[in-house]
């Protein structure tokens, strides 16, 4: 049984789009008027952060600025597994400081429970994939904690943040029912459950339930109210695989830590954002998403607007979704985001087109997006220019969809002509558990994919880029950072901007040196 279509709902700010029904594609973010080239779609702070294992002794654990861009950072004292920069360490201080548990607990900061946390998780001798979904487990926890422990006092806009995470995509109901959580969350949460329990245990969170409740509770109701079950926290593991956003290291050269290897991108940490979420998939996406974890929104050079009572804040979380182009009313937002661990070599792109002489002429109008009448609003999860095989299939692995667009549906086609991968095929190596064979799997995927364009001739990858309909090069040529090894997305950084930024390098490109391209095909 399928419930009736539901009237557009508008996120918490009054922003110019709406959630809604899409045919074929289920929820999605639509526009609700026409939105303009570098306005902001949406403005929001994530509803939860956490750094990646490989970087927690380079970026702040609270809010994910990189130690480089830090006037200070120390490792916490407690636990020492962390790196905290000097406003985040205050933060905890205050934390572990309230006699009140209620109050020793804070979306996004190092408080006693994640501090716990990271000790048991270190103790444990964890996997890098389960230190990661333990630490989001634990965070989780907390979160839940937080409603449970406030329900009988004054609700507070933080409150909300459990409900948040707990409403997203999948449910277990998706799909015809039984598909989520997976196998690969549930062997995970199995793992887990035990460090979990104990975790909450030892951070004390007992003394706040005796004086919110004012009686002790049995290890079923402690489970329940605070550590969620098996199932549960497999569910919410499937949340943050499918809702992520992967908060990228530096992308300059001269920025890198020793986690960033070469061209490959490395990501630092993740974050939820509610609204942020429901927008779709697109591998022609209509916004750009822009991060303010090193303050590029406060960069003068970029000259990014202040579109929100969010803005005099500029937290480090705050994530905005700017137009690329001229999205009509009516039509779905389509977003990307970055992905690690993606060859960015040439030939090794689907669409890695050559400049070309193009007559086009220079108008405020200029529109390349190839069909946004079938596109809409969009956002794509992966960069614009990952090979069809590796997009496809982290579309359906980590996303639980197979993108049949025109842009897929031609390279799957050149795929096969090519006798390369089209996403489709099922993994051929085995693994004792579920979690390692994804993430193993994917791994050695990618591993062929750079091996085979690196084995590209210059002939065959000229072929390659020169089949691409002109279209698509044009939306590439203006929408696509140009920058080595970048593969970002450029976007107006405000409505009447005379240039674009990258939102992963940060490079701006101005309207002249684009037409310049134009026209001299160079």
């Amino acid at each position: 049984m399928h419930a009736p279509p539901t009237p557009p709902t508008p996120p918490r700010a009054p922003w110019p789009i709406a959630l809604a029904d899409i045919p074929g594609r289920g929820k999605g973010v639509v526009a609700t008027r026409e939105i303009r080239p570098g306005e902001c779609v949406l403005e929001e702070r994530a509803t939860m952060t956490g750094v990646s294992e490989s970087h927690r002794a380079t970026t702040c654990a609270g809010c994910l600025r990189r130690a480089a861009r830090c006037v200070r950072t120390r490792a916490c004292e407690r636990c020492g597994e962390v790196l905290l920069c000097d406003d985040c360490h205050r933060a905890a201080e205050l934390a572990f400081g309230a006699d009140d548990a209620r109050l020793a607990m804070a979306p996004n900061a190092h408080t006693r429970v994640k501090c716990r946390g990271e000790a048991v998780g270190a103790s444990a001798a964890l996997s890098t994939g389960d230190r990661e979904r333990f630490r989001f487990l634990v965070a989780c926890a907390e979160l839940r904690a937080m409603k449970t422990m406030r329900a009988e006092t004054q609700a507070r806009e933080d409150d909300r943040g459990f409900d948040d995470v707990a409403s997203l995509c999948p449910r277990e109901d998706d799909d015809g029912g039984g598909r989520w959580p997976i196998a690969s969350h549930v062997d995970a949460a199995t793992r887990l459950h035990p460090l979990l329990f104990a975790t909450m245990h030892d951070a004390d969170i007992e003394r706040g339930v005796l004086k919110v409740n004012g009686a002790s509770l049995s290890s079923d109701d402690f489970e329940r109210m605070y550590v969620g079950t098996i199932r549960e926290n497999a569910m919410l593991l499937a949340k943050e695989s499918k809702n992520a956003f992967g908060v990228m290291a530096a992308a300059a050269a001269d920025e890198r830590d020793e986690n960033d290897f070469g061209a490959a991108r490395s990501v630092r940490g993740g974050a939820l954002y509610r609204d942020a979420s429901r927008v779709n998939h697109g591998c022609f996406p209509n916004v750009a998403r822009f991060d303010n974890f090193d303050g590029d929104f406060q960069d003068p050079s970029k000259a990014f607007s202040s579109p929100s009572s969010l803005s005099a804040l500029c937290e480090p979380s705050t994530l905005r979704l700017l137009a690329i182009d001229v999205i009509p009313a009516g039509a779905e937002v389509l977003m990307r985001t970055f992905s690690p661990g993606v060859s960015l070599r040439p030939g090794s792109l689907a669409f890695n087109p050559r400049p070309r002489r193009l007559s086009t002429p220079k108008s405020d109008a200029f529109q390349l997006h190839p069909d946004v009448a079938s596109y809409g609003t969009t956002l794509s999860y992966l960069p614009v220019n990952e090979p069809v095989g590796a997009r496809r299939a982290r579309l359906r692995r980590g996303f639980g969809f197979a993108c049949d667009c025109a842009r897929c549906a031609l390279e799957v086609r050149w795929a096969l002509e090519d006798g390369e991968r089209t996403g489709d095929e099922e993994p051929t190596e085995t693994y004792d558990d579920a979690t390692t064979a994804a993430d193993a799997s994917e791994a050695a995927e990618e591993a062929r994919d750079e091996a085979t364009a690196a084995a590209l001739t210059e002939e065959e990858q000229t072929r390659r880029a020169d089949r691409a309909p002109v279209e698509y090069a044009l939306w590439f040529m203006k929408n696509m950072c140009a920058e080595e090894d970048c593969g970002g997305t450029l976007a107006p950084p405000n409505p009447t901007a005379t240039h674009c930024a990258c939102n992963y390098c940060g490079r701006v490109r101005t309207d002249d040196a684009f037409f310049a391209q134009l026209a001299g095909g160079g």
